[in-house]
């Protein structure tokens, strides 16, 4: 179960977002799902080893040796009906079984060879099951379309045998006699056609009862009947007759299956979860190597971000257009108070911080720079976006109070906070004093905090607490546009006046 805060993070940050472009780069349906359920951990063993795996697929992948991944199905609802006693699948559902099996042995197998190379994500093949003789039985029987094989057994082997031959006497023997109508003038064409699964001529309605025979059905202009021949009857009657004793045998071959795939549907639904698990983490490697992720350090009590980048602009834009993010805190101070312009980058800053370590502690490398460094936190809570709702009568102010009392509720442990526009949406003298209220008790709790502002207030109270510092979103005085470069150590301004004259405000 995902903690509630990383819940409400994973939500305002959108981080789902960020799922939905790595889940792309699975090779199934089922691996795209995984990737897209995938969410933060907090136990130190479970992200690392996921991590490692991760890093061991990238490898992989830049020696151009990716795992054998193909056909790998959705088959759960397939192996639900397989489990149910009495039930009888396709040819069709037999074979995407056969299909996943053979991959699981396949993958199993090519994990087995390089469990030296890999040891994290060789270990997965344990949770891979694969039955030989039941894959040679599946293929066997049932052929690369779903359809049972002629050598399935001797009996359909003899029975399609008889239908060819008793098809081809009877084709032959209607062709005498369509030839013997058309000369006579009664045919409407010369085609030997199917109804009702028996070979019929085609008669011209007027002349239906100059042939002896029985109509099986006429055209849509009523011009043509179509005339099983009475000679021909007791043919397509022995015909029809093999066709329904080869109709038996095919359902006794796939019931026989379907009771041989029964003993092992608990395995399979284990193996489906495995491949579509190996899958996620091939995707998340994919992405990796697209857009230059690195597996971080983590598990630090310092937070390092060197070149960081938001994940979601990075798949938007080129990579040079997207402005890297660098900053810490845990060393000298705990919690960093941004400033600067409107659409300077403020929000955009921390919501960077809240996805990277979103996606590090769901198993995910990351867009910065190797040397990143990244706390394992227990909970990371955020107050981000203006959530008034006009329904509840709720304004921004309340709403962003609401928010707040809920995190100083819960706060205690590794936490990292995010707080956009703290302050905002009432009395600036007051607003200020309740956010330095609020980035204090913060700060002495210990958790790592990342908040904006425009309050200048705000900016000379963090100047003077040693455990917190100031930053700015630095901002191009002559073109009057902002560079979205995050300067530590120094207050920013609004620049309210040069942006307004830059808009032709007098």
């Amino acid at each position: 179960m995902i903690p509630e805060s990383f819940a409400t993070a994973s939500l305002k940050l959108d981080f789902h977002v960020v799922l939905s472009r790595i889940a792309a780069y699975a090779t199934s349906d089922l691996g795209a799902e995984a990737v897209l359920a995938l969410h933060p951990h907090t136990v130190f063993a479970e992200i690392h080893d996921e991590l490692e795996r991760t890093r061991e697929m990238m490898q992989l992948l830049a020696a151009n040796d990716s795992p054998p991944l193909e056909r790998i199905h959705s088959i759960a609802a397939i192996l639900h009906t397989a489990s149910l006693p009495g039930s009888m699948l396709t040819g069709e559902d037999i074979r995407k079984i056969y299909d996943v099996l053979t991959t699981s042995r396949i993958l199993a197998e090519f994990l087995h060879r390089r469990a030296d190379k890999i040891p994290y994500l060789s270990g997965l093949r344990n949770f891979l099951f694969y039955d030989k003789v039941l894959e040679f039985h599946l293929d066997r029987v049932i052929d690369e379309e779903g359809k049972v094989r002629d050598k399935a057994s001797k009996e359909i082997a003899r029975l399609r045998r008889e239908i060819i031959e008793q098809t081809a006497r009877l084709r032959h023997r209607l062709e005498i006699i369509l030839r013997q109508v058309a000369k006579e003038n009664l045919a409407q064409d010369d085609i030997i056609t199917l109804r009702d699964g028996r070979m019929v001529i085609p008669v011209k309605a007027a002349f239906k009862h100059s042939v002896d025979g029985f109509i099986h059905s006429a055209s849509a202009t009523g011009q043509t009947v179509y005339i099983e021949p009475a000679e021909t009857l007791e043919l397509n009657n022995f015909i029809r007759e093999l066709e329904i004793e080869e109709q038996r045998e095919v359902a006794s071959l796939l019931s026989e299956l379907t009771a041989r795939i029964r003993g092992v549907v608990n395995d399979l639904v284990k193996t489906l979860e495995a491949l579509a698990w190996i899958d996620s983490i091939y995707a998340r490697a994919r992405y990796a190597r697209e857009h230059e992720a690195v597996i971080p350090v983590i598990d630090t009590d310092v937070l390092t971000i060197k070149d960081g980048l938001h994940p979601v602009l990075l798949a938007r834009k080129k990579r040079q257009e997207v402005v890297p993010l660098t900053l810490r805190l845990g060393d000298e101070f705990n919690t960093l108070l941004i400033t600067g312009p409107n659409a300077g980058g403020k929000s955009v800053a921390i919501k960077t911080v809240g996805l990277l370590a979103l996606m590090v502690q769901s198993g995910i490398p990351v867009p910065c720079h190797e040397e990143s460094t990244f706390p394992l936190y227990q909970k990371i809570s955020v107050d981000i976006g203006d959530e008034q709702s006009v329904e509840n009568d709720i304004s921004t102010f309340s709403s962003h109070v609401q928010s707040m009392v809920s995190i100083l509720a819960r706060i205690g442990g590794r936490e990292l906070v995010l707080l956009d526009e703290i302050g905002t949406g009432t009395d600036p003298a007051e607003g200020s004093a309740l956010a330095a209220a609020i980035l204090e008790k913060l700060t002495i709790s210990g958790a790592h905090v990342l908040a904006t502002t425009h309050l200048g207030m705000l900016k000379g109270f963090v100047n003077e607490c040693p455990a917190m510092e100031n930053a700015a979103m630095e901002f191009n005085t002559k073109t009057l546009e902002p560079t979205y470069r995050l300067r530590v150590g120094f207050p920013g301004s609004s620049y309210a006046f040069e942006i307004a004259r830059r808009h032709g405000m007098p």
